[in-house]
């Protein structure tokens, strides 16, 4: 896994077979919503970390075995990300974390292990009994959580209302 800017994306090759890949494919689509797993972007080592927008699981998995199932990646966001009058409309459905053991405030597996331990209560009691899958990826720790939420599609009014409510805040305070 690994995250750069807003391309966070889920490692699926563990084994070099496509047999492999394919259920890996699979098992993290599991975790996105049967309707919105495509379109989406994906790389691979031949893409050179750069991503390509695919339209299906066939393709994905075609583009996968272009580059020899070599460091092949799909994104957790759809692509295109949704727009309503130019504001992201993309409703946030999806939560990944990763814990690195080598981060240097774990000093012992004791530690990284009880952090793990913290996480999933956090989880549990901030995401209202959520579940996250938790996976190791070779250095640490990903969790995976699929989200229900909506997102505020009147974002335009919404910050013009907010914003009056602070002009008339501000002035009923300079008249005290």
């Amino acid at each position: 896994m690994s995250g750069k800017g807003d391309k966070f994306v889920i490692s699926l090759a563990c084994e070099k077979n496509e047999t492999s890949i394919e259920s890996g494919l699979d098992f993290i689509l599991t975790h996105l919503e049967s309707d919105k797993q495509f379109p989406r972007r994906i790389s691979t080592y031949f893409s050179d970390d750069k991503q390509i927008m695919v339209n299906s699981k066939a393709e994905a998995l075609l583009k996968f075995r272009e580059s020899n199932l070599l460091d092949s990646k799909i994104s957790a966001f759809r692509y295109p990300v949704p727009a309503v009058r130019g504001i992201n409309a993309q409703v946030p459905d999806f939560f990944m974390s990763d814990l690195d053991r080598r981060d240097k405030r774990f000093k012992t597996n004791k530690a990284f292990k009880q952090c793990l331990q913290q996480t999933l209560q956090n989880y549990d009691i901030k995401l209202h009994g959520a579940n996250p899958t938790v996976l190791w990826s070779g250095g640490g720790f990903t969790l995976l959580q699929p989200l229900e939420a909506d997102v505020i599609l009147e974002m335009e009014s919404l910050a013009h209302t907010t914003l009056n409510m602070s002009k008339e805040m501000i002035m009923t305070k300079s008249f005290q």
